[in-house]
């Protein structure tokens, strides 16, 4: 398609077209925000102090038009959610006729990661909605991720392709022990900053300490602490997004993962550090940036490492050798279409 002289810049064109046309759109944004809004007016008469906050990729602007929605609810700490109230909630949800799946994680300790998986339809815009309770770290991690793309419009054109493009390969499901959405943004962060003789990106918590650091807990100081918050931040690195984009697959697929983890904190390669036969069964180690523990633990599928190595290497190949189809085809992008950017009832109560 580009051949092996790999013509950066036809590549860095058809990149930019593609996430133009595929990127979620500030209606759309507007739409998802507004299903927050219209969630946390049907619990505030019932709960004292309670917020909705969209998280995720759609919040850090880092999604596609098809992206789910992640939500978490944050309830007042004073009075932890109980089993009872829990039960009050999900009635609330279920009386909206939105509630397909209710999973507790931890029931013992409901106030602290309760997973509530929902569908919710609008008229003419249906969003599968993933919702959490008192998950502090997700605001973190999407106001993380948010200023990222902020500082670096680079980072938008390598990291929504190759997530597309894990997708496709079925690398992204947690649940059979491979990765998920955030983990492989993780890796495309680490890439940005490890593996280049000039970085792109930086190391968030060394260069905003105090806004980053992983001590953070108080969500209302926090948030006060962001908007005085000006964060000037520059790349010396000139590398194109092409160069940038087929130096993700180059990269991940010469790293060492049973020796090395990955931790956009410290922003180097550096030894796994923790022992155990647990972390030993864990193939990629990913370190969470805010929380101390490794945020991969479930990436645990024996021969995950390899599968991954060998779609890296396929894809570079491709990229260099196959003449026949675009890239977008190659990412199989065409199969998707936008969603109707039209509220439905639930957005548009007053």
């Amino acid at each position: 398609m580009y051949g092996l002289d790999r013509n950066f810049d036809s590549m860095t064109n058809d990149l930019k077209d593609i996430i133009s046309t595929y990127r979620q759109t500030d209606p759309l944004l507007s739409i998802k925000q507004g299903v927050a809004s219209a969630l946390r007016r049907e619990l505030e008469p019932h709960f004292e102090k309670i917020d909705v906050v969209l998280v995720g990729s759609s919040s850090s602007k880092l999604a596609f038009d098809w992206s789910d929605v992640d939500l978490t609810i944050i309830t007042n700490k004073q009075e932890p959610l109980t089993a009872e109230n829990l039960s009050s909630l999900v009635q609330i949800l279920a009386n909206q006729g939105c509630v397909s799946q209710i999973k507790a994680e931890k029931t013992d300790t409901l106030n602290e990661n309760v997973t509530i998986a929902f569908h919710y339809s609008t008229y003419l815009c249906g969003f599968k909605v993933h919702l959490s309770i008192n998950d502090v770290a997700s605001v973190f991690h999407a106001y993380l991720l948010h200023t990222y793309n902020k500082i670096e419009n680079r980072f938008a054109y390598v990291l929504l392709p190759v997530k597309q493009w894990a997708r496709n390969e079925g690398l992204l499901n947690p649940n059979e022990g491979k990765l998920s959405g955030y983990l492989i943004t993780l890796m495309v962060i680490f890439y940005l900053q490890a593996g280049l003789i000039q970085p792109v990106l930086p190391s968030l918590q060394n260069s905003a300490e105090k806004l980053f650091k992983k001590e953070t807990k108080n969500l209302k100081q926090w948030k006060e602490m962001r908007a005085q918050q000006r964060l000037k931040v520059t790349s010396k690195s000139e590398q194109g997004i092409a160069e940038l984009f087929i130096g993700f697959f180059i990269y991940y697929k010469q790293f060492d993962f049973q020796q090395f983890e990955i931790d956009i904190v410290t922003g180097e390669v550096r030894p796994r550090v923790l022992q155990g036969v647990n972390y030993k069964k864990i193939r990629i180690a990913i370190r969470d940036p805010f929380l101390d523990r490794v945020a991969s633990s479930f990436v645990t599928q024996q021969s995950f490492v390899q599968d991954f190595k060998e779609k890296l290497s396929k894809m570079e190949s491709t990229l260099e050798q196959d003449e026949a189809h675009s890239l977008e085809e190659l990412l199989q992008f065409a199969g998707n279409t936008r969603r109707e950017e039209t509220k439905g009832r639930f957005t548009q109560r007053p």
